[in-house]
């Protein structure tokens, strides 16, 4: 079985200016991950058009795919990104599966790699995801809204509840998604045969805003890590 690792690190990030190279407890956010996927594959690809980016990322140890400006805005779908990799690399590689890494997930470990490896090569499935167990993510406890009128998700009902009396419930938390490349062709990362694989909640910080970033450099600094 062949992989694909990729991390996608666009220069434009909005809500924390430079957010993939911003120093965090001491390192450029991206080399977390970078490093530990380095651990278990001897090369990692990470696709971005911003020549910062590209230094840092070089500097450890990432094979760099020139990602065209056209796919870095705000609204370009990761599917496409993922895509020009793979034409970018057609011609020396051929892969069986894709694995998108998130910069933004500082607390990742090599052995959650492996473990989502090891799921896809025993069950032969479309994707593997890595969730975390989250009980504030139930459908009784989460609404949209109308002005300010709760509108409970369709199919449930916005009440209180016991914890103990529900069974657990877990969401992506959006630092691995492992696909087979004849679902990424068709332009998902989803398919029919879908596993997940759960980490840990106090690895599954995903930074998208300053109090993010906040808490896990805290956190860092708290555990001497």
């Amino acid at each position: 079985m062949t992989i694909l690792p990729i991390m996608l690190c666009r220069g434009g990030s909005k809500g924390i200016p430079h957010k993939n190279i911003k120093i965090l407890n001491g390192k450029p956010l991206l080399s977390y991950v970078l490093t530990e996927a380095l651990k278990v594959f001897p090369k990692v690809y990470l696709s971005t058009e911003g020549s910062e980016i590209k230094y840092v990322a070089r500097e450890y140890g990432a094979e760099i795919i020139d990602r065209p400006e056209y796919l870095a805005q705000d609204d370009s779908p990761s599917i496409d990104s993922v895509k020009h990799a793979l034409s970018y690399l057609k011609r020396e590689h051929k892969f069986d599966y894709v694995m998108l890494l998130n910069a933004c997930t500082p607390f990742l470990k090599a052995e959650d790699l492996k473990e989502v490896v090891d799921i896809a090569s025993r069950e032969k499935c479309e994707s593997v995801v890595s969730l975390c167990e989250d009980f504030s993510s139930h459908p009784s406890k989460v609404c949209t809204l109308i002005g300010n009128k709760i509108c409970p998700i369709p199919g449930s009902s916005f009440k209180t509840g016991e914890r103990q009396g529900t069974p657990k419930i877990y969401r992506r938390n959006a630092a691995i998604y492992m696909t087979s490349l004849k679902t990424i062709h068709k332009g998902k990362f989803f398919g029919k045969e879908n596993y997940g694989y759960v980490m840990p909640k106090e690895r599954s910080f995903d930074i998208n805003d300053q109090l993010d970033f906040d808490m896990c450099e805290f956190l860092m600094q708290r555990n001497g890590t």
